[in-house]
């Protein structure tokens, strides 16, 4: 329903409320001069009842005390018979008095209601409404932008809604205003210093202001929301940046690890920091050194265990430079890894053993599944996301308990 609809709603109302009386004035004058009548009636046979007792005492029929008591029981029962002695008249001065308040209440209302920035309220509602309907990214942005005037000229009276002011720093954010989006987010973060949220959105909106550069402000802002939450994902993504471009791949490694695992392996975000996880890892390797135990997550107990033979296709055709990434995952599931190895295409054909000490996150092992599927994919970039031109073979689905001996991969397949 629309603003003006509201109003005229409540006009309506209004008027009924103010104007009930007036149509109920010819019915109540009617029904008060019907009760004057029986009021003026009992109060004639209250007299004559008196004036009987009054009688009976002077001839001595009763006495004084059984008198007065007689006279007390005669004026309860007027009382109770509810004479009012007045005829309720509703004078001409309160009808218009009734006219001028039913026409005034819906202006004043409106004034009111404008001035005091419910109107403000309801156009911000109905702009958030309408951006899901926006025909096009232009439309959108156009409507975002309305937003944003909106939204500060309510914080122009009100500049302690914390909700608006979040409202802002999100919206500037989307329109990628990033200096606004700053102030908003230091805004809020004088009135809550300790929230590890405001923190993070605070240094993600520092970081896209400095052009994606961990700039010292965006490091400490990063590391004091880790230090409060140790495990949101932004900030771990931030943390990776920062000790990969510092040349300290393995502590990069180890975060955006430590990221995958707490959002969805899917997402284009965990792609990317999967394909920055190879990259380091290439890093390590062309520097002569090796991967350790440090740089994966390990699960105690390993047991369960995949053993593959993987060989090409006698019409696949490789330099064998190309990186060949061989991995389990889910066959109805998320498709990140439950376990991978990382080796050179120029090895092939080779044998390989999959168990759950390669999970890539707690409790998404080869063992957290009731179907997988097997897969040896041969990437030209070195990147862990599958690519046009990538060469892949695939096995699947198969139950882990029912798998004997070695599996056979055969990589044939070319991806479009």
């Amino acid at each position: 329903m629309a603003f003006w609809q509201i109003i005229v709603v409540f006009s309506i109302a209004a008027v009924l409320f103010v104007a009930w009386p007036l149509i109920k004035a010819p019915f109540t004058r009617k029904a008060v001069a019907q009760k004057v009548d029986r009021d003026e009636t009992q109060i004639e046979l209250y007299r004559e009842h008196l004036a009987d007792l009054e009688k009976s005492h002077e001839r001595g029929d009763i006495d004084t005390s059984q008198f007065e008591e007689l006279k007390l029981e005669l004026q309860k029962t007027l009382v109770v018979e509810g004479v009012t002695g007045s005829g309720g008249k509703l004078h001409s001065g309160g009808k218009k008095i009734l006219l001028a308040v039913a026409v005034l209440v819906p202006v004043l209302s409106l004034v009111f209601y404008s001035q005091w920035g419910q109107k403000k309220d309801w156009d911000i509602y109905q702009l958030l409404e309408a951006l899901p309907k926006a025909e096009s990214r232009e439309d959108y942005d156009k409507k975002l932008r309305e937003l944003v005037v909106l939204v500060q000229a309510r914080l122009n009276q009100t500049p302690d809604n914390m909700q608006l002011v979040n409202l802002l720093a999100q919206t500037a954010m989307t329109l990628q205003d990033y200096d606004q989006a700053v102030d908003a987010y230091r805004r809020i973060l004088d009135k809550f210093p300790e929230s590890p949220r405001i923190i993070a959105n605070l240094a993600q909106a520092m970081f896209y202001r400095a052009g994606n550069v961990v700039t010292p402000e965006v490091r400490e802002y990063t590391h004091k929301a880790l230090a409060m939450a140790p495990m949101m994902p932004e900030m771990l993504g931030l943390a990776g940046i920062d000790a990969k471009n510092q040349g300290d791949y393995r502590a990069a490694i180890r975060y955006w690890k430590t990221a995958v695992q707490h959002m969805d392996p899917n997402s284009r975000v965990a792609q990317g920091y999967l394909n920055g996880i190879a990259k380091a890892e290439q890093a390590l390797l062309a520097a002569g050194e090796k991967l350790d135990s440090d740089d994966k997550p390990v699960v105690d107990g390993a047991s369960a265990k995949i053993e593959l033979q993987v060989s090409l296709a006698d019409s696949v055709q490789i330099s064998g430079g190309e990186t060949l990434f061989v991995y389990a995952r889910a066959w109805k599931g998320p498709k990140m890894p439950l376990a991978i190895q990382k080796l050179s295409a120029s090895q092939l054909p080779l044998s390989v053993t999959l168990d759950e000490s390669m999970a890539m996150a707690p409790g998404m092992t080869i063992k957290s599944f009731p179907e997988l599927e097997l897969v040896a994919r041969i990437s030209k970039t070195g990147s862990p996301t599958a690519q046009s031109g990538d060469w892949q073979g695939t096995f699947g689905p198969v139950k882990l308990e029912a798998l004997k001996g070695v599996q056979q991969i055969v990589i044939s397949e070319q991806l479009p």
